[in-house]
């Protein structure tokens, strides 16, 4: 055989390898995507993240992407730790449930899949309860009127506001909210003489009526 030969088979077999390395490389390595939500209380309009309290239950989840396609995980062994603890295990228990410590909580998630065990690990972000006065005022400098503010509390545990109680104060004194909706507030602004600049000290306070803790 000629050596122009021998070369076009050489350079033959190496696009070959090039080809099988690129459609190697081509493989999409498995993707965890993940989603836990906390089952605890935020406002309707709320569009942000709700994050565990102390005792508030969580629900995690997720799904296998392999070259961009959900897998069926329906057969395979998967296992959920909790700050390396097993909390559940079992054939395609892709959802897991626990109660926040109230501290950031590691999870670890565990599949065999095809031979081979895959795992994926992330972090469960917690918060404190927390609660927001609604001026719906674009400016802080008030006029004189009538005006509304409403208390926002969020990540407590409870199902709906009705079960906090709202404190409100106006310049360290304690006033009353709404009758029959304490998260609201109604003030009246007047003058008898010329106006004049006046800071107003308004505060709520919310408490869980079943946790004081909260």
């Amino acid at each position: 055989m000629k050596k122009d030969n021998i070369k076009l088979i050489g350079l033959i077999g190496l696009i070959g390898l090039i080809g099988l390395i690129k459609s190697v490389s081509a493989q999409i390595a498995p993707e965890f995507i993940i989603s836990w939500k906390a089952l605890n209380y935020t406002p309707a309009d709320y569009q942000g993240k709700s994050f565990p309290i102390q005792s508030t239950p969580v629900e995690a989840s997720f799904d296998l992407l392999i070259n961009n396609k959900i897998v069926d995980l329906s057969k395979s062994k998967i296992w959920w730790e909790l700050n390396g603890t097993n909390i559940k295990s079992g054939i395609g228990e892709k959802t897991a449930y626990f109660i926040s410590n109230g501290n950031d909580q590691m999870i670890r998630i565990s599949i065999e899949y095809n031979g081979s065990t895959l795992y994926e690990t992330f972090t469960v972000t917690s918060a404190k309860p927390q609660v927001v006065i609604d001026t719906r005022n674009q400016t802080k400098n008030l006029s004189l009127g009538k005006y509304s503010f409403t208390a926002l509390p969020y990540f407590f545990n409870v199902l709906n506001s009705n079960e906090l109680s709202f404190s409100w104060m106006n310049n360290g004194q304690k006033i009353t909210g709404q009758a029959d909706s304490p998260e609201q507030l109604d003030l009246s602004f007047e003058s008898e003489g010329t106006p004049k600049k006046t800071d107003l000290n308004l505060s709520v306070s919310a408490i869980n009526l079943y946790n004081q803790l909260e």
